[in-house]
């Protein structure tokens, strides 16, 4: 091959390369999804919880998740039952139950997708250990400083 055809090729190979990687850390790029269920956190739940959650994230995820329907402590407001009181008499897994239900929380525009299903599994525990704290960042759920 001649010395400009490789340089056509590297080129072309650089470009396709380029355009691969902006594409998958796009943020626009649409955020995997997966139907999560109790199942996928049976083996989490127990050692998965306490002392290694992390507030700041459930935070966030209750916030772009729960709050424009659900009260917490000083955190959102809306028609859906005032979880403040309520989500300190589950336990873990009927609470999970009640986050994964796809039938009860859907996001705003209705695509069937459930509400969870774009975070990652520690994504769902740290929303799941903010709820049952209480929205109390000394839980023992939390990471301590």
């Amino acid at each position: 091959m001649s010395k400009g055809g490789w340089r056509a090729l590297i080129g072309c190979t650089v470009l396709l390369v380029g355009a691969m990687l902006s594409a998958f850390a796009s943020p626009a790029a649409e955020p995997p999804q997966r139907r999560w269920t109790q199942a996928d956190f049976g083996g989490v739940l127990s050692v998965g919880l306490e002392g290694h959650r992390d507030y700041p994230a459930g935070l966030r995820h209750y916030r772009s998740r729960c709050a424009a329907c659900h009260t917490l402590g000083r955190h959102g407001d809306g028609p859906a039952p005032d979880l403040t009181r309520r989500a300190l008499t589950y336990a873990p897994e009927e609470l999970l139950g009640h986050l994964l239900s796809t039938s009860k929380h859907k996001p705003a525009g209705g695509t069937g997708a459930g509400l969870l299903d774009t975070l990652p599994q520690a994504g769902v525990l740290d929303l799941l250990a903010f709820v049952l704290s209480g929205a109390d960042p000394q839980s023992p759920f939390f990471l301590q400083p």
